[in-house]
């Protein structure tokens, strides 16, 4: 074999069974997916404790599996509904998994053998995302897994309180459906008394006689067989009836669950929140009759209040408490192997040539990843043949930087996973697809190609948008001709982000940050290729030399301490509510909205303008004021007023003041809980006067680019506390509107 043709066939590939993700709800039973789980040690101690809480008389059944995205808790929620319901399809797959168990964790295996010697068995019921409601979306699963296992007439003494509760509901609010009700039984010779003594006594005749005339009745509409009752009873009853089937309980796997609470997290004090506490105290004592409840999230339920008033941090802590937390993030070892794992050799011959032909460039991988202490775990021949070598083309350096990286800023569509298997751009797949001649390696510059997007986006305490905004910075002060020198500040931006210093070595070779000789290894440049293009990028302010610490950094863009200086001028100032108003204005500018089925029936066009008003403006208030304001340039048909509301108190003063108006040609908007907008106003109107400061600014050249970064980032965190009020599909919002004298309302 000639070598340029080995040079340029593709030396490695993703496999192609290689695990990119799972949807439980669509691989509920993919045997293949179980069989090819490996347990990790908290992944394996989990499972123990949720089986083992099947025990008669356990009170822990809620359950929160948490990890970063990529982390394999799908899967984990994956094997445990193999585990409660077995059945031919999965046993062989489970025997594997046993048997890892059986070697490598012994005292969880045999909580999970003495699970299955119990044959206890629960119907498992699966969920995915934001499903809607939490008592529609339980029940409704509820409803859809008994008919895909065949027991969709299964008759829980629900269903009969239900069809005599909607009995009587037609009886006093819909007389004429209950004489047509009446007509029927007679009809088929039986009489209303009759229909109610059979649904009181559990009958299942009755039951299906009612089912069956229900749509006649109804307009075509099917019998909701909870209607009436409780999230708990609907549970109860039913895990009381699976006993006759052979069931022992009911198990709610509930993937993406973080989906759910991100849209319920403002509403801590609401319904949702509070169903979620009792439906998990239910599930914890819920006895003989097993409900288990198993919530899959990427962070603990409390950890979605991190950025809301410690008041609603509380509230979440205090549900969060219903529930045993466990944490499945896998140590760096088992996702090193992982990684290993996603690579095959398509050609064994070429490999072995292109090994020996390389073979220094690998003794140096070798050397180098054992003096920085990359894998502090592995000795010298099992770095080489499980990392080095299995590994290759990623970069020591870049597998080390993977998991961190990827746990830091991950995404749910941009994890560890889809950067392997995936076929997007700059996924390993696109590279491998395209492999240059010669001796490669794939650097940390490409890690910062896939998730730069969710770098930027996480702008949370100690988030990591400070790297990109200093990245980026630094970017547009490279010629476009010079590739290299953009592949060195995206190194640098990875090393910053997951870097870390050995407190055992004290040298720079023991320091995983962006030294110059470390950004030269990974990219396999020299370090004078490094060194003249970051000094290059010192002299024009966007990178620095740590000359104390011995590495690279880019600088924040000024000297001045831009946080204190904003606290300063927030407690210098304390602006008028009209004044933050007009600010509002400025920054979030409401649309006009437009009747369109009115003015396409009419053929004109009709719009309201959007205002904003706080509670106290609201006295007096009149369409016609309104259109006065405008000017004689100005015009709009009516108004749609948009209350800001900061606390309970002033919402109770809005619908006050609203209930005493006089209707008109104005809709009014008042959300439901109060707005979380005081302190990102308040920041944005400090902002905005340090800007308009020439003293200040005059201070120094940069300051103009950090406050624009600033500005950006509390636009952001204003935009998000102002979306229950301006975005009508999230349904956290009243609409108020004119009818004739009175004010009709909805969501």
């Amino acid at each position: 074999m000639s070598p340029t043709v080995v040079e340029t066939i593709a030396l490695r590939a993703v496999a192609p069974h290689f695990q990119r993700s799972i949807n439980l709800t669509y691989d509920a039973h993919n045997a293949d997916y179980v069989a090819g789980y490996i347990p990790t040690p908290n992944g394996a101690k989990t499972l123990a404790n949720i089986l083992e809480n099947t025990n008669p008389g356990r009170t822990q059944r809620a359950h929160v599996i948490h990890a970063a995205y990529g982390s394999g808790k799908s899967l984990l929620g994956l094997v445990l509904r193999a585990f409660a319901d077995p059945d031919e399809t999965n046993n062989v797959a489970l025997n594997s998994v046993v048997d890892r168990l059986d070697r490598v964790f012994p005292v969880e295996a045999e909580k999970i053998n003495a699970f299955q010697a119990g044959q206890r068995r629960l119907l498992p019921v699966l969920l995915s995302g934001n499903e809607g409601p939490l008592s529609l979306a339980l029940t409704r699963a509820l409803t859809q897994t008994l008919s895909q296992i065949g027991l969709g007439d299964l008759k829980p003494r629900t269903q009969f309180q239900a069809a005599l509760s909607t009995i009587d509901l037609w009886e006093r609010t819909y007389p004429a459906v209950f004489r047509q009700l009446e007509e029927l039984l007679l009809r088929e010779k039986s009489s209303m008394a009759e229909l109610r003594d059979g649904l009181a006594v559990l009958q299942p005749e009755a039951l299906s006689f009612f089912e069956t005339i229900y749509p006649e009745l109804t307009a075509g509409a099917r019998f909701d067989i909870y209607s009436g009752q409780s999230l708990t009873e609907a549970f109860h009853y039913t895990a009381a009836a699976l006993a006759d089937n052979g069931f022992d309980g009911i198990m709610v796997v509930w993937d993406e669950f973080g989906r759910f609470i991100g849209s319920k997290v403002g509403e801590a004090f609401g319904p949702e929140a509070s169903l979620l506490q009792s439906f998990a105290e239910f599930c914890n004592r819920s006895g003989e009759q097993q409900v288990h409840l198993v919530l899959i999230t990427h962070r603990v339920l409390s950890g979605y209040a991190a950025q809301l008033p410690i008041t609603y941090q509380q509230e979440w802590a205090r549900i969060a408490e219903r529930f045993w937390s466990h944490d499945v993030i896998s140590d760096f070892l088992v996702t090193n192997r992982l990684i290993a794992e996603a690579l095959v050799i398509p050609d064994a011959d070429a490999w072995q040539h292109f090994t020996e032909q390389h073979r220094a460039a690998f003794d140096n991988l070798t050397a180098q990843s054992l003096d920085l202490a990359l894998f502090p775990d592995l000795d010298d021949v099992s770095l080489r043949q499980q990392i080095i070598e299995k590994a290759w083309p990623l970069h020591p350096l870049t597998i080390y930087a993977l998991p961190r990286l990827s746990s830091r800023v991950e995404q749910n569509e941009r994890t560890l996973f889809t950067f392997l298997a995936a076929e997007d751009a700059h996924t390993l797949t696109e590279h491998l697809s395209q492999p240059p001649t010669g001796w490669w390696t794939l650097g940390l510059d490409v890690l910062w190609d896939y998730f730069a997007e969710a770098i930027r986006a996480d702008t949370g305490p100690d988030g990591s948008h400070v790297i990109w905004s200093g990245v980026m910075n630094a970017l547009s002060k490279i010629p476009l001709a010079d590739p290299l020198a953009a592949k060195i500040v995206k190194a640098m931006g990875v090393l910053l982000l997951v870097g870390d210093v050995n407190v055992q070595l004290s040298a720079n070779a023991g320091r995983i940050v962006p030294t110059t000789e470390l950004l030269a290894w990974n990219l396999n440049l020299t370090e004078k290729e490094i060194t003249g293009r970051l000094e290059a990028l010192a002299q024009r302010r966007a990178v620095v030399y740590r000359r104390a610490d011995g590495f690279w950094s880019f600088t924040r863009g000024s000297d001045i301490d831009l946080e204190a200086e904003i606290g300063a001028a927030i407690e210098r100032r304390n602006p008028t509510p009209l004044q933050m108003r007009r600010l509002l204005e400025q920054e979030i500018t409401l649309p006009f909205l437009t009747p369109r089925g009115y003015n396409l029936e009419r053929g004109m066009t009709r719009f309201f303008w959007g205002l904003y008003r706080w509670p106290g403006e609201l006295k007096g208030l009149t369409v016609e004021a309104f259109l006065k304001q405008l000017g004689a340039n100005g015009y709009a048909d009516g108004a749609v007023v948009y209350v800001l509301v900061k606390n309970q108190a002033e919402r109770e003063e809005a619908l006050a003041i609203l209930s005493t108006l006089p209707t008109g040609r104005i809709v009014f908007v008042i959300p439901e809980q109060p707005l979380l907008m005081a302190e990102p106003l308040r920041e944005l109107f400090a902002l905005r006067d340090l800007s308009n400061d020439a003293v200040f600014m005059e201070q120094d050249e940069r300051l103009e680019r950090e406050i624009a970064f600033f500005v950006e980032d509390t636009q952001r965190r204003l935009s998000n506390a102002l979306r229950p009020l301006l975005d009508p599909g999230s349904g956290r919002a009243i609409w108020y509107w004119p009818d004739g004298q009175r004010w009709q309302h909805e969501r």
